[in-house]
Formats: structure tokens, C-alpha cells, sequence
């Protein structure tokens, strides 16, 4: 089986007071679909793999630099889907390195990363960040395919997302999978469906991040997100056994955020087109 080296290069700049891809650079099976510009000034972003999955020895990086006042959304048409990795191939590699400067807004919200048992994966996340710079973004994370005869994942993965400002390591989250955790207390208790939102912001009050936490388990109407903040940072993370709800939570914590004129200045958190189908 044909192996697939992939990798794209991005960058936009604020030109005539709006945000344009000014530069794009691709190599295999990486493609954007264009560029939306949006009334508020930001540009939607449409990554697209033509192949569809992503198979053993399958190599895929993504790098990205929002310049000075650009506010960049991302996003993906379709889930990404790892496949089981046949007899003697490498493991499956998606390296994505993002750079923010100074006064700009990236969002980066993919859908979601489907893991077929016999994957193995390493997945690798670096956001840069200047000191008037802001991330948000999430990874949703389907382990396997749940079914009447078959609940967990059997492969290899291994997720690391770091977040440097002003050279200075801020964040860093780190997972790897193992059996073990599959039914354990202290693992997955059962469920198959993990999400990660990360929000970056020195402007997240302790009374309004409750509240936040709070008014997302009532809209959704389940106890399967929790909330983490720490200075600069706003973590919220999901653990469920569906792809939807994960997503609808992270949808109205962003809705919420974007609310917050001191959070996302300049931006009226219009939601991408893609995720109204």
C-alpha cells in the first residue's frame, strides 16, 4: 500500500483593514478548499485531504503564521479518519505547528480525529504565541467504533499539544494510550469519545468561568465536560461516548466567549459555513 507524504504551509496578513491568505504552499494530499472572507473582517479557512484517511506510514504536517492583527479561523470538511496500520509500516505522523503575532486571533476548531482499531498514531500540536497574541482551538478524539460487540480501541496513540509564549513553555498537555485505562476510574471509565478545548486569555474572571462551565452542562444537558482555568488559560475537556454532544459543548463555549468583547476583540463569532450542514 502506496504511502502519502503530506504538508501545507499558511499565512495571512491584514490587507485594506481584512484578514487574506496571503501565501500558500502545498506538497501531497493537503489542499485548501478557498478562503471565506467574513463581514467582520476574519478569514474562514477550509482544510481538505483528498484521500480521506490516513494510513500506516502516512506522514501530514500543517504550519500556519497569522501576522500582525489577522484574526484566522481553521477548520476541516470532513472528520480525519487513522486506519489500522498493515504488517511492517511505519506509524502514522501529523505534525501541526501554528504561529500567532502580536494582536491577532487564531481559532482552530477541526472536526473531529476518528482512530480505527489497529491505528498508530503520534499526533503533535505547538502553538507560538506572541504577548498580544490568542489561540482558541479543540481536538475531538474517537477511539475506536462503538458497537454492540465491541466497545474499545486496540492501537497505539500518542497526543501531545504545547503552547510557547515569548519563548516561554506555558502549556502542555500530553496523552497516550493504554489499555489499562479503558474501564479504570482514573482512565476512561467506558467511554470512547474525548474532547480538548483550549482557550488562551488573560481576561477570564474566576466567576465567569464558572458560570461559563456551568451554562454549557445545562444547555447540553449532561455532566461530561469539566472545566480547568489557570493565569492566561481556559481549559475545558469532555469525556463521553458522543461525537455530537462533545461538539455542541464546545460549540457554546464558543458562542459564550465570543460574547466577551475583551476576549475576542474585533471579532462577532460568526460560525463557520461548513458547520451548518
Amino acid at each position: 500500500m502506496r504511502s502519502w507524504r503530506g504538508s501545507i504551509s499558511l499565512e495571512t496578513r491584514k490587507i485594506k483593514g481584512s484578514t487574506r491568505l496571503s501565501s500558500l504552499k502545498h506538497e501531497g494530499p493537503l489542499r485548501v478548499q478557498r478562503p471565506f472572507f467574513q463581514d467582520d473582517g476574519s478569514c474562514h479557512i477550509y482544510l481538505i485531504h483528498p484521500p480521506g484517511g490516513v494510513v500506516g506510514g502516512d506522514s501530514l504536517s500543517v504550519h500556519f503564521e497569522g501576522h500582525e492583527e489577522t484574526n484566522t479561523l481553521i477548520t476541516s470538511s470532513a472528520a480525519s479518519k487513522f486506519y489500522s496500520c498493515e504488517g511492517g509500516l511505519p506509524d502514522q505522523k501529523v505534525s501541526q505547528d501554528f504561529k500567532v503575532q502580536k494582536g491577532s486571533l487564531l481559532e482552530w476548531v477541526p472536526q473531529e480525529n476518528i482512530f480505527f482499531d489497529g491505528a498508530k498514531t503520534s499526533l503533535t500540536n505547538k502553538i507560538t504565541l506572541s504577548d498580544e497574541s490568542r489561540f482558541f482551538g479543540w481536538d475531538i478524539t474517537v477511539l475506536g467504533r462503538k458497537g454492540p460487540d465491541k466497545n474499545f480501541f486496540t492501537g497505539a496513540l500518542r497526543s501531545s499539544t504545547t503552547i510557547v509564549k515569548n519563548e516561554r513553555l506555558v502549556h502542555r498537555d500530553f496523552f497516550e494510550y493504554s489499555p489499562t485505562m479503558d474501564t479504570s476510574s482514573w482512565g476512561l471509565q467506558g467511554k470512547h469519545v474525548l474532547g480538548s478545548l483550549i482557550a488562551t486569555s488573560a481576561y477570564i474572571e474566576d466567576d465567569e468561568f464558572s458560570r461559563l462551565v456551568s451554562a454549557i452542562k445545562k444547555k447540553i444537558g449532561c455532566d461530561s465536560f469539566g472545566g480547568t482555568k489557570k493565569k492566561g488559560l481556559f481549559l475545558l475537556r469532555y469525556l463521553g461516548s458522543s461525537v455530537e454532544e462533545c461538539k455542541r459543548g464546545f460549540y457554546v463555549a464558543r458562542e459564550i466567549m465570543h460574547q466577551n468583547e475583551a476576549l475576542m476583540l474585533g471579532c462577532d463569532g460568526e460560525r463557520p459555513r461548513i458547520w451548518n450542514y
